[in-house]
């Protein structure tokens, strides 16, 4: 626990950011309490922030002015994130000495990466604009981005030869992303990129079979990655499959309810980013299901304490009837496109495939007008169809709450009823 970095994150919190400032005068805590008081900070969830986020900004930065991330959107919740630049570059600097030590992959190192959406400013400077291109190299030249709504063989071929020419040292991508990539490259024989040394796997749970398919095929090494876009990096895979807490960035703990339970038990991921003044995220719930274990059993020589996901984050492919096999990512950019045409209309989503041809869509909008309504499942169709489902039923539903389902408590934004039918 780093403690100095702790104390100083809550102290500023309680000097310069509305919500917590609030929270503590109604708590009754005063200035010199706050260093014995962590444990009893009420936790945190992606809902206080989303109806609130105006009180997490620091009243030392202009909120217009600050960089702004959005959460992927894999509970179906999509998150305004605000960062000034010295402590987004701050915030990653533990993720890239871990890359460093463990893999020799330096920020220098050309990297290729698969995008869901991406963003650019409009002609007149005055606003971001959701997009998604193709192929983009971008960062001077170091990083080929390349887009993963679309996974069909043609396009597949395409990307293996842009990779090819791109030469990159190493790859950052979904496990379900490069797993699609490995077995199209092991169907068609194709052969290894000649510089390609590593291969880092985020954002989802990694199943360990898929993991064996990508290091045969690629003949790399790899590593898992767990992080989230409010803090960044929160733990990273050493040499013997352990998922190393990145003390200098975050602080991690098991909850139950409100309650630290400590090592060697099952909860609720916590996490308290020690970087980002600009918006602190202080015992901030994650929503991910694991256990906290003591460093000092893992064996690799570093002593942080590491996490065993027990549940978290997965996509899913969706198979066409045409055969083309399609991210369920693309929901998400649709959603984020209407949202940034839209003024952020869409608080909440989920979409379910009932049958072959019929997906149902929940909505949570900001305004719950009958035109508005209308006007959505317009946009939404009209955009989902530019990715290969136009002759398909969409029945949209406009819902004041989605609850996450029974089995995990996690709100997946996209699932398939009828595998769970078939089960």
């Amino acid at each position: 626990m780093n403690s100095e970095k702790i104390d100083s994150i809550i102290q500023y919190a309680y000097d310069h950011v509305p919500y917590y400032r609030n929270m503590f005068k109604e708590k009754g805590i005063n200035y010199n309490e706050l260093k014995d008081y962590f444990y009893k900070i009420p936790i945190l969830n992606k809902d206080i922030v989303m109806n609130n986020t105006d009180g997490f900004i620091s009243d030392e930065f202009a909120k217009e002015k600050l960089e702004v991330d959005r959460t992927s959107g894999s509970t179906g919740k999509i998150l305004n994130i605000y960062w000034n630049n010295h402590d987004r570059i701050r915030s990653l600097m533990s993720l890239w000495s871990a890359r460093k030590i463990l893999h020799n992959i330096l920020p220098t190192s050309k990297c290729c990466y698969f995008h869901s959406i991406a963003y650019r400013t409009t002609s007149d400077l005055s606003e971001k604009e959701v997009f998604s291109p193709r192929m983009m190299v971008r960062d001077n030249g170091l990083v080929l981005s390349l887009s993963k709504l679309s996974f069909d063989e043609k396009t597949l071929d395409i990307y293996y030869r842009k990779i090819f020419e791109f030469d990159p040292e190493w790859i950052m991508c979904h496990p379900s992303t490069i797993y699609l990539f490995a077995d199209f490259m092991e169907k068609t024989n194709k052969k290894r990129f000649n510089k390609l040394k590593f291969i880092e796997l985020t954002g989802e749970y990694l199943i360990e079979s898929h993991r064996k398919k990508i290091v045969d095929v690629f003949e790399a090494e790899t590593a898992n990655h767990y992080g989230a876009k409010e803090v960044n990096g929160i733990a990273y895979e050493c040499q013997n499959g352990h998922l190393h807490c990145l003390d200098n960035n975050v602080y991690v703990e098991i909850i139950n309810g409100n309650e630290n339970i400590g090592y060697d038990k099952v909860g609720q991921i916590c996490i308290t980013g020690l970087n980002n003044r600009s918006m602190p995220f202080i015992r901030y719930n994650l929503e991910d299901t694991g256990i906290l274990r003591k460093g000092c059993t893992c064996g690799c020589g570093n002593n942080t304490p590491y996490l065993e996901i027990c549940a978290g984050r997965g996509n899913d492919v969706i198979e066409l009837n045409n055969g083309k096999r399609v991210e369920c990512v693309v929901f998400f950019y649709v959603i984020e496109w209407i949202n940034t045409n839209f003024n952020n209309i869409i608080l909440q989503f989920q979409i379910i495939r009932t049958m072959q041809y019929r997906f149902e869509v929940k909505l949570v909008l900001f305004e719950n007008s009958n035109d508005m309504f209308i006007k959505i499942k317009s946009a939404f169709v009209e955009k989902i169809s530019e990715y290969g489902f136009k002759d398909y039923e969409w029945v949209f539903f406009s819902v004041d709450i989605i609850p996450p389902q029974q089995d995990t408590q996690k709100l997946n934004f996209y699932y398939d009823k009828r595998a769970k039918l078939s089960m």
